[in-house]
């Protein structure tokens, strides 16, 4: 930490030399070296939480970039040199990361911003940014609007795997992944349970379909151990919750898992299993004390799940021992 800060520290002290720091102008004189430092310091302020700060850089950075790619965007896709494409590639790349500071604000901004940069990427033959974008603008469609729209967001991520899919099984795993969220949100927000059981079982087939592509991934495996819980497959929910666990377990990140421990003790308390599920629910709780900052929702989550269901074993001992 006190060498990020450092790092941090040494980039601003750098940069301030061409540019002040906090609007990224360029010192006169320095109109040509300045601009070298922008993405340097939208790092630094993304790194601080300074997301305002990051956009206005971020569209600092653009201006410049869509000025070096004036005459190259002028010039027919079919007809760029490479250093025009390069230069168009650039302000592609630029817009990107815009784009993703502003749809970490909200901002529907983010929506014409990712839409350009995608298009841009497909006049370079770039399947992989343009992927990258359709992921981002699915990612837009699921988190900025609300209610979220579910049908844009899917068509993006679908636009993205066929772009994917030949050649990055992992990138295309992502995209399998976001679509299987989708489905997953949707039967979440369907109130009927007849009518979500179709889509928790959309969802478990693309997330499984994704699991075969991107490998081992704790959270893809916890995210299918809660699908097949809403379905009532009770085993397979234990069996995918059980891989996440493991595989949280190597992690080097104190806490990693208490997420899943929880969700583990609630289908177990589903299937009427009370001192499994307890015993599941104190492991989640040991689990994120030894983060450094515990999750003030989980803890009170655990907390509500321990305090229920050590009444309920408590009951069910006590009913059996009168029975008996």
């Amino acid at each position: 930490m006190a060498a990020c800060r450092t790092s941090r520290a040494q980039v601003v002290a750098a940069a301030a030399d061409f540019v002040d720091p906090d609007t990224g102008e360029p010192h006169p004189g320095m109109e040509e070296f300045g601009p070298v430092f922008l993405g340097h310091l939208a790092w630094v302020a993304d790194m601080e939480g300074d997301r305002t700060k990051v956009v206005r850089l971020r569209i600092a950075d653009v201006a410049h970039r869509r000025a070096a790619a004036a005459a190259a965007l002028s010039v027919a896709p079919d007809r760029r040199s490479d250093d025009d494409r390069a230069v168009v590639r650039r302000l592609a790349v630029g817009l990107t990361n815009l784009g993703l500071a502003q749809r970490e604000r909200r901002d529907q901004s983010a929506l014409d911003t990712m839409t350009e940069a995608a298009g841009l990427a497909r006049t370079l033959g770039d399947w992989r940014l343009e992927a990258l974008n359709r992921l981002n603008l699915g990612v837009y469609w699921m988190t900025v609007p609300v209610p979220a729209d579910f049908d844009r967001a899917d068509a993006e991520f679908a636009a993205g795997y066929k772009l994917a899919i030949q050649d990055d099984p992992p990138l295309a795993g992502k995209l399998m992944t976001e679509r299987g969220t989708v489905h997953y949100e949707r039967a979440l927000a369907t109130a009927d349970p007849d009518a979500a059981r179709p889509k928790f079982e959309r969802a478990a087939e693309l997330l499984e379909l994704a699991v075969d592509q991107r490998g081992p991934d704790a959270v893809l495996l916890h995210q299918l151990g809660q699908v097949h819980r809403y379905l009532g497959h009770l085993k397979d929910s234990r069996a995918w919750f059980e891989q996440a666990i493991a595989l949280s377990d190597t992690a080097v990140e104190p806490g990693a898992g208490a997420n899943t421990r929880l969700h583990l003790a609630l289908a177990r308390e589903d299937a009427s299993l009370l001192d499994e599920a307890l015993s599941f629910a104190r492991s989640a709780e040991q689990v994120l004390a030894h983060a450094a900052e515990p999750d003030p929702a989980l803890q009170l989550q655990i907390e509500q799940a321990l305090a229920r269901l050590t009444l309920l074993a408590q009951a069910s001992a006590s009913g059996a021992a009168s029975a008996g």
